[in-house]
């Protein structure tokens, strides 16, 4: 096959297997660009961007990847680290049912036996080490979830592309990220657009259920519609996202994330849907809105 045929998907696959059926993200940037030539300003959003969504990938650990059909190339720890995570896992998912990675999180903290021991461990690792204040808490506590989720470094983004905005004036957005797309280069691939997160931290008695989604959700859209007053450290993200829904594409997404130390229980999942319904049509806006 011509190399210069291969889509992203195929390229990735192909850089796996060559680093040893087992890759960080960094090692797959790195060779998989030998197998696809690309015109984008940003193949590392979509390469990571492929790897979370299609299935023949399987994410073993933050930013470490394998393939779905070479399991059995691994080491013995990640087979077993692999195996405890599905038995869990498929306790009530089905495995022919396609899940974003919204319901796959949702998921991993309602079912995993010993999350409690995991959570206590993952806080006082990337949150409570040295006795933070309560703003420190919350603003490591909101970096850690996005960037774990999204297998991404802080300190690798450029400035335009992640905000801090934290404290007096924030709008309801505490840190923002943008995960930039990548266009089609032929008609056989699917063009990946844009995606803001907007990132609200609710550590502890900060999330008070419903009360919180509906006031807090109202807060953003009415700060990105003008109607709340910005600290100047806010209003360059504020312009941004403004442009980036005006260009309104259909490929574009925009999160509104809730970060939370529990998982959400039913009756706030379904007014997030609510609200997410709601203010797409108020906005009047064809980009996917998810909260």
């Amino acid at each position: 096959m011509n190399q210069n045929k291969l889509t992203w998907s195929q390229a990735i696959e192909k850089a796996i297997i060559e680093l040893g059926y087992i890759a960080t993200l960094d090692e797959i940037y790195s060779v998989a660009i030998k197998y696809k030539e690309t015109t984008g300003l940003t193949p590392d959003a979509t390469i990571r961007e492929i790897v979370q969504r299609e299935e023949k990938f399987v994410k073993l650990e933050r930013g470490l990847y394998a393939l779905k059909n070479h399991l059995d190339k691994l080491p013995d720890y990640y087979k077993r680290s692999f195996r405890k995570n599905v038995e869990a896992n498929n306790k009530n998912i089905n495995n022919n049912d396609f899940i974003n990675k919204q319901n796959k999180q949702e998921v991993i903290m309602d079912n995993i036996s010993n999350f409690s021991d995991f959570k206590k461990q993952w806080l006082e690792d990337k949150v409570l080490y040295d006795n933070p204040s309560t703003v420190e808490k919350g603003r490591r506590f909101a970096e850690n979830i996005i960037s774990d989720w999204l297998d991404f470094n802080p300190n690798d983004v450029a400035d335009d592309d992640i905000f801090y905005c934290d404290g007096a004036g924030d709008g309801g957005i505490d840190i923002a990220y943008l995960e930039r797309g990548d266009n089609a280069e032929n008609e056989t691939e699917q063009e990946i657009g844009n995606s803001w997160y907007l990132v609200q931290s609710k550590y502890g008695t900060a999330f008070q259920g419903k009360k919180t989604i509906i006031e807090e959700a109202r807060k953003v859209f009415d700060s990105i519609e003008g109607k709340n007053l910005i600290a100047s450290k806010a209003k360059p993200l504020y312009e941004k996202i403004n442009i980036f829904l005006e260009a309104d594409s259909k490929n574009d997404k925009l999160h509104l994330i809730f970060a939370t130390n529990e998982p959400l229980d039913d009756e706030e999942k379904e007014q997030s849907k609510l609200l997410k319904q709601r203010h797409a049509k108020d906005l009047n806006l064809s980009t996917n809105i998810f909260l």
